[in-house]
């Protein structure tokens, strides 16, 4: 096993049961205290229910929702409905500390802005909250 030695012990140490299965009897002069199992560590690798994502997944992750797309404007009726009842300024869109907090929360989300808000969802919302 020439130049691959990096990936064996990679594999040796991080994905025992792995390499242990399909290099049963296969090295005669890998000693067997290298070869068997152990016992997984606590570091931060993967588990077996993990799966790693795609490319196409890993982009559609990173992608913004469209302003009309079904989950977002789901969270522009609940930032209008965080506003509307409490009779909070709009201008709490606009501020760091809740672009902050949604950026965090839901980075497929963009925030509308204070026109749009008051625009298209203070009258539907409006009319809901007075039933």
């Amino acid at each position: 096993m020439s130049g691959t030695s990096a990936m064996t012990n990679h594999l040796k140490s991080k994905h025992s049961e792995k390499f242990f299965s399909l290099n049963k009897g296969k090295d005669k002069d890998v000693p067997t205290s290298l070869v068997e199992p152990t016992v997984p560590s606590t570091s931060s690798s993967s588990t077996s229910t993990e799966k790693q994502l795609t490319l196409s997944e890993s982009f559609k992750r990173n992608l913004l929702w469209d302003a009309n797309d079904a989950k977002a404007k789901k969270y522009h009726y609940l930032v209008a409905e965080m506003i509307a009842p409490d009779n909070k300024p709009l201008c709490i869109v606009e501020t760091v500390g809740f672009k902050r907090l949604l950026q965090q929360a839901l980075p497929c989300y963009e925030l509308t802005s204070r026109t749009y808000i008051t625009q298209k969802l203070f009258p539907i919302s409006t009319t809901e909250f007075l039933k």
